[in-house]
């Protein structure tokens, strides 16, 4: 290889790379929004799908299908009640 070609492919080099960098970034962010799709809720018997309110309680909730909140922390084992999130599915007991 000539000197004039290697001094080209030496100027060349940061924007292959670049491009390079792009594309794996552009492949990431496409593979992570086609995992990132949420998983179905799937309420065992005896309860239904209920998605959270604004203002709402985990013993507001418990308490108008006539059921505990220990009922309603045992059907959702991932649920702080301290902390619930407006638009979030949780499961809650059919009422009594």
């Amino acid at each position: 290889m000539r000197k004039s070609e290697s001094e080209a492919w030496r100027y060349m080099l940061p924007f292959f790379l670049l491009v390079v960098v792009f594309l794996l970034a552009l492949y990431r962010f496409l593979r992570s929004t086609e995992s990132d799709a949420p998983i179905p809720l799937v309420c065992p018997e005896n309860s239904v799908r209920y998605l959270i309110k604004a203002g709402d309680s985990c013993w507001a909730i418990a308490n108008d299908r006539g059921a505990t909140v220990a009922d309603l922390t045992r059907l959702n084992q991932d649920i702080d009640c301290s902390l619930l999130k407006v638009g979030r599915e949780i499961c809650a007991p059919v009422g009594k």
